[in-house]
């Protein structure tokens, strides 16, 4: 999962440390994800909850999620967008949680000290958030 530094992160040395947690911390969550049982994926805490396979494919996916949010200036997610469908199998929210991590693992290492400043904006139902 980790990569050698790239000639955008020699370029900004401050955005290391901040790619070094990002990897650290996705080894961590990769070992939680790998022992999700695929045959548990139906699982709820409770009736109101969510299944533990829709959670776990949730979860996996937050790292691609903050790459694809963060390389627009606005983001404003569709009403009712979020629907999260049940996961399969452990090897797929691995594999959706893997290439999530490529890609925001990417975005980090790409990242000028000019568009680390840029100011990036959340709307919800129409007002700013973030």
């Amino acid at each position: 999962m980790s990569s050698p530094a790239t000639a955008a992160t020699a370029a900004t040395p401050a955005l290391e440390p901040l790619l070094a947690e990002f990897r650290h911390e996705c080894k961590t969550t990769r070992r939680v994800l790998e022992r999700v049982p695929t045959d548990k994926l139906s699982w709820k805490p409770s009736e109101k909850s969510m299944s533990l396979g829709q959670l776990a494919l949730h979860l996996s996916g937050i790292p691609g999620n903050f790459a694809r949010f963060f390389t627009v200036d606005v983001f404003e997610p569709p009403a009712g967008a979020f629907n999260q469908r049940q996961a399969d199998s452990t090897q797929e929210i691995l594999d959706h949680f893997d290439t999530g991590v490529a890609a925001a693992d990417a975005y980090i290492a790409g990242l000028t000290a000019e568009a680390a400043q840029k100011t990036w904006t959340a709307i919800f139902n129409g007002k700013a958030v973030m």
